[in-house]
């Protein structure tokens, strides 16, 4: 007879790990272009900005509308421990690279703080990306 494994914990692990590099390895672009922001082109730099948004925007979707509800509809807890740490880099990324694009997008003190409000806001970074800095990256 024969015996079958569960392999579907090890791919959810592999899956979360490869998704969590990809993240980390995009973040670490990022950041090696602020590292060098005299030798960074503007619309580079606000290109870089609008996919973190988006990745942002996804995550904290993901998060609320997924995650959430499998920590306490279905009690797995593990689902916001990953969507969360994913989340919370994405935001870190979201809030710094804003402050950073005020002056290559022209932003003014307003618009740079209805970009930061729309980081906490559910779909708040693709009202941003559509809203704000539409064609300027």
């Amino acid at each position: 007879m024969l015996q079958t494994f569960n392999l579907s914990p090890i791919k959810d692990k592999i899956t979360n790990h490869l998704a969590l590099s990809l993240i980390f390895i995009n973040s670490l672009l990022f950041l090696e272009k602020i590292k060098s922001l005299k030798s960074v082109n503007n619309s580079s730099l606000i290109s870089s900005f609008r996919w973190v948004a988006l990745a942002e925007g996804i995550s904290y979707l993901f998060l609320l509308l997924v995650a959430m509800p499998l920590k306490y509809l279905a009690q797995i807890p593990e689902a916001v421990l990953w969507t969360g740490w994913v989340h919370g880099l994405l935001f870190m990324l979201y809030v710094l690279g804003a402050l950073l694009i005020k002056k290559p997008a022209n932003l003014t003190w307003i618009q740079l703080g209805l970009v930061l409000l729309g980081s906490i806001l559910p779909f708040g970074p693709f009202v941003v990306d559509a809203n704000i800095l539409k064609g300027k990256g």
